[in-house]
């Protein structure tokens, strides 16, 4: 009888044992998961702003591949001297993160945003930042295709241009591929 008992002892002790290593390993993939997530933003973010920055030479007609961090599936550029009054991404959540960063005295104070489904991440103010559409809208966003946000910048010496990749003018020799 006292065989059984210490049976059933070791085999709860020892579930407990595989449940507590299961927990443990379940939450340091999800930790390795989340810094992955966190350092390919970082890494997205240093990229597009220095894809913008360098891009203002005057003339400089780039395509850029930027690979899109975590599960991000929109990237939206806002002209920075353009004041938003009407947005229509698709999205009304989205729409009205974009326009309530033009509320503050007239002025944008985030013009690149990520957007994910559910959340608006703001990544920043990017003076560079110039949008030049024949709807006068002021925004410019790009889906991520194959896991990379591709657009085409244009410099114009003060400031760069964000363009889609079909306004590339087929004949450019200048294509780069800021694929990272």
């Amino acid at each position: 009888m006292k065989a059984q008992i210490n049976n059933v002892f070791t085999i709860i002790f020892s579930l407990l044992i595989m449940g507590l290593l299961v927990y443990f390993a379940t939450k340091g993939i999800s930790g390795l998961l989340n810094n992955k997530c966190d350092a390919d933003y970082v890494k997205f973010e240093t990229t597009l702003t220095s894809v913008i920055v360098e891009g203002k030479d005057y003339g400089a007609i780039d395509k850029h591949r930027i690979i899109t961090p975590c599960n991000y599936y929109k990237l939206c550029f806002v002209d920075k001297d353009y004041t938003l009054t009407s947005i229509d991404t698709g999205n009304d959540q989205l729409d009205l993160v974009m326009e309530r960063s033009t509320e503050a005295n007239e002025q944008i104070t985030n013009n690149v945003f990520l957007f994910d489904g559910e959340e608006v991440k703001l990544v920043g103010l990017i003076d560079e930042i110039n949008i030049e559409d024949e709807d006068n809208t002021g925004f410019f966003c790009v889906e991520s295709s194959g896991g990379r946000f591709t657009f085409v910048t244009e410099g114009k010496g003060k400031f760069t241009s964000i363009l889609s990749e079909d306004d590339l003018d087929d004949n450019s020799n200048t294509q780069t591929d800021s694929s990272t």
